[in-house]
């Protein structure tokens, strides 16, 4: 059995296409969905059939980023402090590597955010500079160990996808992204 993204034992029958309640911005007859079998979103028109799982409590991503001044901006109420700039030009290990060797606003904690931690960002661009493009995440895909999950932050993309790098396809090509340390 290949191993699905969601934990079955609380989510039965979670191998599927999931809706989201997120429209997507260039075109509102489209919708935002999550993928439960390999953990990837993406976003198609509004009258594909997929599944839902509602939801209660409060809206999740309502960030509020506060410039440090330092080379660091602070997600405040997830309590995420990020690297202000964006880097690249470096394989998935060599990524993982400066992050946790980084010594920045004197601190010296930094990792490399999982793709959910990056997904935070994507409604961030306008408090955080954020070269568009791919980014790579510390996530693996869980049935391809050898692959990383992405977040698009744009232009060429669907803007806020995450996905795994082209299914199959080794960690190594990270090295044409982006990525940003986080702690």
């Amino acid at each position: 059995m290949v191993p699905v993204a969601i934990d079955t034992t609380f989510f039965p029958g979670g191998n599927a296409e999931y809706w989201s309640g997120t429209e997507d911005a260039p075109s509102v007859a489209n919708a935002r969905f999550a993928d439960f079998t390999d953990g990837s979103m993406g976003v198609a028109s509004k009258a594909t059939l997929r599944f839902v799982r509602c939801v209660r409590g409060a809206a999740w991503g309502n960030s509020n980023y506060v410039n440090n001044g330092d080379g660091t901006v602070t997600d405040t109420p997830l309590g995420l402090t990020w690297q202000s700039a964006s880097q690249g030009s470096l394989d998935w290990d060599e990524m993982l590597a400066f992050c946790e060797g980084l010594s920045l606003a004197g601190q010296t904690d930094w990792r490399l955010p999982d793709v959910k931690e990056l997904a935070t960002l994507v409604g961030a661009v306008a408090s955080l500079p954020i070269n568009p493009g791919l980014y790579c995440s510390s996530s693996t895909v869980v049935n391809d160990q050898d692959s990383a999950w992405l977040v698009d932050f744009g232009p060429v993309g669907n803007y806020g996808d995450v996905f795994n790098h082209f299914a199959g396809t080794s960690k190594r090509f990270c090295s044409s992204f982006f990525f940003r340390c986080v702690r």
